[in-house]
């Protein structure tokens, strides 16, 4: 069995520059790591930069045998058919968050990789921040009673002629950010919802989603906003929060604080949490299921890739007919 495995990673993103590149350069489970662009000269001013190598195209990278695993960072549109010639080629692939544009293109995804035998990860690095297994801890072990209401705002400005305003490119606020929120309500409730209704543009929008056990979480996120990166979660006997909960650099320290009701008045306690790369652990997770060949964390990985899908596209669904989506419909 293979105790290192060699990345590649598809275009010159920003994401991949900022954070990526440096993420696999890390990691004990990576021996080499290789880049490809739309433009062979800035692939290969990037490998000198980052002292990693480079191959002429796309086609050259997903095709080479020494590769074992591929990283999608491309604009939503592209995920389908890279993710799937990556599957014909062998390779696993871990692809940026939101995976697709629509449900049936996330079902084909997964059923190609499936069919082959091969790892698949949508990469939302803030699941494995340390903050978040804490809160669910906290929920767990009953600090704020009953959970009643996931809340949560994420949102910043964004320039004008920025790829994630691009409607061509399937980009958009819900696919981007709004998508935080599906996900880490779910993570905390611990199931998926029942019904969602939401109303959204290409810069902006709000989602509510209710859970079984009448629960219910919300969220409003933009483009165009002043800055926030927040949510809460409220019980009958507490509340927990978090404002560095999607986004975190890899040297701050998140502070999750705990209100607990009290006659006499409630009790807040700060919890500060260590600071770690979210890139990193996600990186290493997925690479160490390639090399342990986990085929239990493998379908995991499917299983939660295809309900965040549903639930993204019932989201899709109620903001195109103005109406309240029920997910067994």
């Amino acid at each position: 069995m293979k105790d290192k495995i060699n990345i590649g990673i598809l275009g010159c993103a920003n994401v991949a520059r900022k954070y990526a590149i440096e993420a696999f350069k890390r990691l004990n489970e990576v021996d080499k790591v290789f880049i490809a662009s739309r433009d062979v000269s800035k692939a290969e001013k990037w490998a000198k930069e980052f002292g990693i190598e480079f191959k002429n195209s796309y086609e050259d990278l997903i095709s080479d045998e020494s590769i074992d695993a591929v990283y999608i960072p491309l604009p939503i549109r592209f995920h389908e058919e890279w993710a799937v010639k990556c599957a014909k080629n062998k390779k696993h692939v871990v692809c940026e968050k939101s995976l697709s544009f629509d449900f049936d293109s996330v079902k084909r995804m997964v059923d190609g990789f499936e069919k082959e035998g091969l790892v698949l990860f949508e990469n939302f690095v803030c699941d494995y921040h340390p903050q978040h297994s804490k809160i669910l801890s906290l929920i767990n072990k009953g600090e704020i009673g009953n959970p009643l209401i996931f809340g949560s705002y994420f949102g910043f400005m964004v320039p004008d002629g920025d790829i994630r305003k691009d409607e061509n490119l399937d980009t958009g606020c819900l696919n981007d950010i709004g998508a935080y929120m599906v996900l880490m309500s779910m993570k905390l409730f611990q199931e998926e919802p029942i019904s969602v209704a939401a109303s959204f543009d290409q810069n902006q929008g709000t989602i509510y989603m209710e859970f079984p056990g009448v629960k219910a979480a919300f969220g409003g996120f933009g483009f165009n906003h002043a800055y926030q990166n927040n949510y809460s979660v409220w019980g009958s006997k507490g509340l927990i929060e978090t404002k560095r909960a999607y986004s975190i650099a890899p040297e701050a320290k998140a502070i999750v604080n705990l209100f607990k009701a009290n006659p006499e008045g409630d009790v807040n306690e700060k919890i500060e949490i260590e600071s770690v790369n979210q890139f990193e652990l996600i990186f290493r997770d997925f690479c160490q299921t390639i090399i342990t060949k986990d085929d239990k964390k493998r379908l995991d990985k499917y299983d939660s890739i295809l309900s965040q899908g549903k639930v993204m596209e019932a989201l899709r669904i109620s903001n195109k007919l103005n109406k309240k989506i029920f997910l067994n419909q």
